[in-house]
């Protein structure tokens, strides 16, 4: 978000006095306190006057600001003395009462200074989609529009607001809430038998929708299901359904764990005790197990009867706890946390200290360590890094039970999945093999549909002009009849229906007017430039200093496309920050071409954008200086696949990947030179991220990304770095393509 820095100058009587926006509000407010009390009102009212002398280049006359004021005064204050008002404001702004009918000085407007500013704060511009008004900064208010008008319209739309909030509110208590992991036991797994689920003919409604129409669950023991399907399609909401049984034929005595959306977990409790608190049994016994031994070392004298009796229980007690391996529990707990990319250290901190990807991985912890009969996995390599993406491919593939995956990673359903279910049109299609036999086999099955469908179209109008031409001919009728049943016994063919092509479109650019001559050769512009770089930041706490990265150098041209890998923690985002200018290096220099304009794709991006508006009234919002048509919006969100009523829709209602590509098509606004993506693969589907690889492709600026995606990787990066998390260098990977780093990561790390 750009933050406005204009300065209003009055120039009077050859003095000047410099004011920004709080002084003038200041002014004004002093002026009008006293007579207004609805403070709503004269917040807006000291909005629209600053405005106006902006809108007409510093100029306003006392006559119109009498205007302004007195429309106020009379419908919301005293309106018996506006003019000691007005001459009380001139006053404050340093003009003389007396020069009522004169032009005020002349208002000088600094051309503003452009301040990038964190995403995080970009949640602080909120858009007013009734008043075509930005309401976090400033604005045109200058609308033609009757003050009284304008004032009802800002009430009606704070309104519209509240009501839009408690929507929102009321849509996330009607989610459904994926419930907390309970441990199953080997041994009471062996005392039951398991069958493979086969539940058919399910249909599922929701608020009017079909999610499911006449559609089967087939899971067979010891396959991994690859779930796939276009993004808002309802994986997330087929899984939720699936662990809360709301799907009638799951058997009672098979367990089902599914990774939390939120981490239930208590404030004191650290990561490993909010994995091991899942297995509620192993947690009562040893609480049992602790009271009875407290009692039996009283000294208050319990009777030996008792002492007996405790006894015989605390026998019972652990002769079951070994039978659950409760004794192994903390280490076993320990070898998914370590696998998923926590340190010893961070397994005794406190969960809620902890950012919400770790906390996400938590959850996973937990849902693998619940050990159940169907584990369900939504999204699962988010915020996982190579090495723990790796460890997980291993673990699911040891995997001796049912394994249903929603992913974006073609690398995990390849290597994991043996079956794919393909979620498309309110049915589940069935697939052997991974992703890749599942593309071949999909594709051969479409061309064999289109041309069956094809020739019997065909001989269906062969058929149809025979019986037309021969249908009123006596010596032909037998032979009609037997035409006329043989078209009714042919089957009925569905019309084939192909998923819509999804599309991502960066426009081409133009760097004929870069100011910067630093050229590797004729062709190519160098953006961006960082020599020597290094960063750290001071811990007060510990009165030291943490290092990030240490002495990099790096070009960024016009034709780069680079992918920025390492580890957890490494520093990646905070490289980014770098780049973007968004941090100061501690050391070295980073040269920037002047004219150019980045787009920053966020890690955490649904956190800058408002859940309450929908597509356009959010890009609206984001650039109010652009003035924006819903049309012109429409338009261009059509090029980024948010079409028809999606693009109505309050983000709230959208899914994580359609809420991502609303946040990549805002960023592409401003046709930027530069692409810079953290994590721009998460929820996004495959088709999605086959479009984006495309777009990246054909893109003729410079990307760089950080990513976990090695296929996205693999298809676009023409440059590896990696940063190295122990001696903090960030370094280009020399040795060859992506698959081959990744080895050499997983080499490094044994």
């Amino acid at each position: 978000m750009w933050e406005d820095k204009s300065m209003l100058i009055i120039d009077k009587n050859e003095s000047e006095t410099s004011l920004n926006q709080e002084d003038v509000a200041k002014h004004i407010e002093q002026a009008c306190s006293s007579k207004l009390e609805d403070k709503v009102v004269l917040e807006y009212l000291v909005k629209v006057i600053y405005a106006e002398i902006l809108e007409n280049k510093g100029r306003m006359s006392k006559d119109r600001l009498f205007e302004i004021m007195d429309t106020f005064l009379r419908q919301y204050g005293d309106f018996e003395d506006t003019s000691s008002v007005v001459n009380d404001m001139y006053e404050k702004l340093g003009i003389k009462p007396e020069e009522s009918n004169e032009l005020a000085g002349v208002l000088k407007v600094i051309e503003p200074t452009k301040i990038l500013k964190s995403e995080v704060e970009t949640d602080k511009l909120k858009y007013d989609p009734l008043l075509d008004l930005d309401v976090g900064g400033s604005g045109n208010f200058n609308k033609n529009i009757p003050i009284g008008e304008s004032i009802k319209l800002q009430k009606a739309a704070a309104k519209e607001k509240e009501r839009q909030l408690r929507l929102l509110k009321q849509w996330e208590k009607q989610k459904l809430e994926v419930p907390v992991p309970v441990c199953q036991h080997p041994i009471d797994r062996s005392r039951r038998k398991l069958t493979d689920i086969q539940i058919p003919n399910i249909t599922i409604f929701i608020s009017g929708r079909a999610l499911l129409s006449d559609a089967s669950l087939n899971l067979a023991l010891k396959h991994k299901y690859g779930l796939i399907g276009r993004n808002g399609i309802g994986k997330s909401t087929l899984l939720t359904y699936i662990v809360r049984r709301e799907i009638p034929g799951i058997p009672a005595d098979v367990s089902i764990a599914c990774v939390e959306q939120e981490l239930h977990y208590k404030p004191e409790e650290t990561v490993l005790e909010a994995v091991l608190s899942i297995d509620t049994e192993r947690s009562e016994l040893l609480e049992e197990e602790k009271k009875l031994l407290a009692e039996n070392n009283e000294e208050s004298g319990n009777s030996e009867v008792l002492k007996e009796e405790n006894t015989a229980r605390l026998n019972q007690i652990y002769e079951r706890l070994t039978e659950i391996d409760a004794y192994t529990a903390e280490n076993r707990a320990s070898v998914i946390l370590v696998g998923l990319g926590f340190t010893q250290e961070m397994l005794k901190e406190k969960v809620i200290r902890l950012s919400g990807g770790w906390r996400m991985r938590v959850a996973l912890a937990r849902a693998i360590y619940a050990n159940p009969d169907i584990l369900l996995l939504d999204e699962p390599t988010n915020h996982l890094d190579i090495l723990a993406v790796t460890w997980l491919e291993n673990f699911l593939k040891e995997w001796d039970k049912i394994c249903v995956i929603v992913s974006h990673s073609r690398d995990l359903l390849n290597q994991v999945c043996t079956d794919i279910i393909h979620f498309n049109d309110n049915k589940l299609t069935y697939y052997k093999g991974n992703y890749d036999t599942f593309e071949e086999v999909r594709s051969v099955n479409l061309i064999l549909k289109q041309k069956h469908l094809e020739h019997q179209t065909a001989e269906k109008e062969r058929i149809q002009k025979f019986i037309d031409k021969f249908r009123y001919n006596a010596s032909r009728a037998s032979l009609v009849q037997s035409r006329i049943k043989y078209l009714e016994r042919l089957p009925i063919l569905e019309e084939i229906r192909k998923d819509p092509t999804v599309i991502f479109d960066f426009n081409s650019m133009d760097f004929s007017g870069s100011t910067n001559t630093g050229k590797s050769d004729d062709t190519y512009v160098s953006l961006i430039e960082c020599s020597g770089v290094s960063f750290y930041y001071s811990q007060e706490s510990s009165n030291t200093t943490k290092q990030i990265v240490h002495d990099f150098s790096m070009n960024i041209q016009s034709n780069s496309k680079i992918a920025i890998c390492g580890g957890n923690g490494s520093g990646k985002t905070t490289v980014l920050k770098l780049i973007l200018g968004q941090l100061n290096p501690t050391k070295g220099m980073i040269k920037r071409d002047p004219k150019i304009r980045i787009g920053y794709f966020a890690q955490h991006h649904i956190e800058s954008l408002d859940l309450t508006l929908n597509s356009i009234q959010q890009l609206q919002a984001r650039y109010p200086e652009a003035d924006i048509s819903d049309e012109k919006a429409r338009n261009f969100f059509g090029r980024f696949g948010i079409t028809g009523s999606l693009a109505l829709e309050p983000l709230y209602v959208l899914s994580g990947g359609q809420k991502s590509r609303v946040a990549i098509a805002i960023m592409a606004y401003l046709n930027p030179h530069l692409l810079i993506l953290d994590e721009p693969t998460n929820h996004l589907d495959l088709d999605s991220i086959q479009a984006l690889i495309a777009a990246l492709n054909s893109f003729n600026g410079g990307v760089v990304i950080v990513s976990h995606d090695a296929h996205l990787i693999s298809c676009v990066a023409n440059s590896i770095w990696h940063i190295d998390h122990i001696n903090k260098t960030l370094k280009e990977f020399k040795g060859g393509d992506f698959d081959l780093y990744r080895k050499t990561v997983v080499r490094a790390s044994v």
